[in-house]
């Protein structure tokens, strides 16, 4: 747990041994450069746990250049984390060129719940284990080029949140390119979803607002 702000460097790279986990409680300024990311990465060859930014401190964070590559998850002091890079309960993010990759075990490749006013540019998930993005129970999620590629179910899995996608690209999921249920709301322009079993299920009085969207055996299901 790391309890104070925190500033991490262009360039810094964590090398996380088998199941070590950072979870920030506070606000993170981490911006890397295009040419110099910041990176989490493998120590050895087994997975590594979470990186999470959890509760209210963390407002304002903001997160650019960043490279997380072969965690799963945790369950630290009771709370579970079910994914490799876990927004818990913040709000007001900047997250802009972040590539997310190589996950294993838990759902999730990211997730976000109980936050509001994230604002997610250039966003890149590779290889997810199970579902890439799940966002649960959040409001005001704005997602912006994103690009989703081989996620082993869902690519984008939304439950009682609202959630805005533009300019985005998803290709081979498992199951649904974009998932939408529990009363959600979800408003979509330009994204071109691919190979996958289903483009969009819209459910359990969500609401889909949808441009610009194609590429599978059925894409859509109500």
């Amino acid at each position: 747990m790391i309890y104070n702000i925190a500033k991490i460097q262009e360039g810094t790279v964590f090398n996380l041994a088998e199941d070590a986990s950072i979870i920030f409680k506070n606000k993170v300024i981490a911006q890397g450069k295009v040419k110099n990311p910041i990176i989490f990465k493998k120590k050895n060859n087994n997975a590594w746990g979470t990186i999470a930014l959890h509760g209210k401190k963390t407002k304002g964070s903001i997160l650019k250049n960043i490279l997380i590559d072969g965690g799963t998850g945790d369950i630290i002091n009771g709370i579970n984390y079910f994914s490799s890079f876990s927004l818990h309960s913040t709000q007001d993010l900047t997250l802009e060129n972040i590539e997310v990759k190589n996950n294993f075990e838990y759902d999730d490749m990211v997730h976000i719940i109980y936050s509001k006013n994230l604002n997610i540019k250039n966003l890149k998930l590779i290889n997810a284990y199970r579902d890439a993005i799940d966002i649960d129970i959040s409001k005001n999620i704005y997602l912006e080029n994103i690009g989703i590629y081989n996620s082993g179910n869902d690519a984008l899995d939304i439950m009682e949140s609202s959630v805005v996608l533009n300019d985005s690209y998803i290709t081979n999921s498992g199951d649904k390119g974009i998932s939408v249920g529990e009363a959600s709301e979800f408003n979509g322009s330009n994204i071109n979803v691919s190979d996958t079993k289903i483009g969009i299920s819209s459910k359990d009085s969500s609401i889909s607002n949808i441009q610009s969207f194609l590429g599978n055996n059925i894409d859509l299901c109500f």
